[in-house]
């Protein structure tokens, strides 16, 4: 009995066939991606009705491309662009010393930072579109449904907590590095960032930690779906892993993660997509009224 419950536990990874037409197909589709046959929902394809499965080799080869991919690209993104830089100012006459001031000026500033994130953000947004480019119909079928709209709903909800647990949290933290580069570029390139902020990087985050990880680890268990993507979206906002205010401020961006994989898993990808847009969009909003005032 104890061997048969230790199976079931990985039963999201089962395959099993197509009734019409005998394909061999992922067990938690909801219906055949050969022959659209919709199937009859067993236990475990009613906990995916909701989600877009993708297989479980695609969904943790697009977390790993978004968790890890994004980091790499950054690297050899900053590399070309230390390249180029040397080599203008190079060419500008500087040498020596004079040259390494520059090129640690301009490398510490609020422009050089704000092309290397977004610039890295839209490079790897379009290899991941790529990927996907088999799977943007399904996708896009998520924001029909009407359930859509509790995406927008649970944007501000999330928002109000989370700036709730942030003024509680203050008592003994400070701005995180992430928030405190976000209102550096907000203060400069508004329009850019609000852009980036609402459009762009919330389907880049959504498909790697929902329709990616959330997804691959459902298929082991509900409960290692939420605290996985949970716990691993909050790591990726910290900046220095050995700042105590940096874990101070975990809790908040954990809580985004707990409450954008229940969107998902409630809603579907449309409405976790909307609801992590709508936070950054009351976010940036807020920010820059915050900055008009002072």
């Amino acid at each position: 009995m104890k061997m048969k419950n230790f199976y079931s536990f990985f039963s999201g990874f089962e395959k099993k066939e197509c009734p019409n037409c005998h394909q061999t197909v992922d067990k938690v589709f909801p219906k055949c991606p050969n022959c659209h046959e919709d199937f009859s929902l067993d236990a475990i394809q009613e906990q995916f009705k909701n989600l877009t499965p993708l297989g479980p080799i695609k969904e943790i080869s697009v977390f790993l491309f978004g968790f890890l991919g994004l980091q790499i690209l950054s690297l050899i993104f900053q590399a070309l662009l230390v390249s180029l830089t040397q080599s203008i100012l190079w060419n500008g006459g500087l040498t020596g010393a004079s040259l390494l001031e520059a090129m640690n000026r301009y490398f510490q500033s609020v422009d050089c930072l704000t092309l290397l994130n977004y610039g890295t953000y839209i490079i790897a947004l379009l290899i991941l579109l790529l990927f996907l480019w088999k799977d943007c119909f399904r996708l896009l079928k998520t924001f029909k449904k009407k359930s859509i709209l509790w995406g927008f709903l649970g944007g501000l909800i999330i928002f109000v907590i989370s700036y709730l647990l942030t003024l509680f949290l203050s008592i003994w933290a400070e701005t995180s590095e992430n928030q405190e580069t976000s209102n550096a570029m907000m203060a400069s390139y508004p329009v850019l960032v609000t852009i980036m902020s609402v459009i762009f990087i919330p389907f880049f985050e959504e498909a790697t930690y929902r329709l990616g990880l959330f997804t691959f680890l459902k298929r082991i268990h509900p409960l290692v779906a939420y605290l996985g993507s949970m716990i691993i979206f909050g790591l990726i906002h910290i900046h220095d892993f050995g700042s105590l205010n940096e874990w101070l401020n975990f809790p908040v961006y954990a809580l985004g993660g707990l409450c954008f994989g229940f969107i998902y898993d409630r809603f579907g990808f449309g409405a976790s997509y909307l609801a992590h847009g709508t936070y950054n969009l009351i976010a940036c909003i807020f920010n820059l009224i915050t900055m008009f005032a002072l």
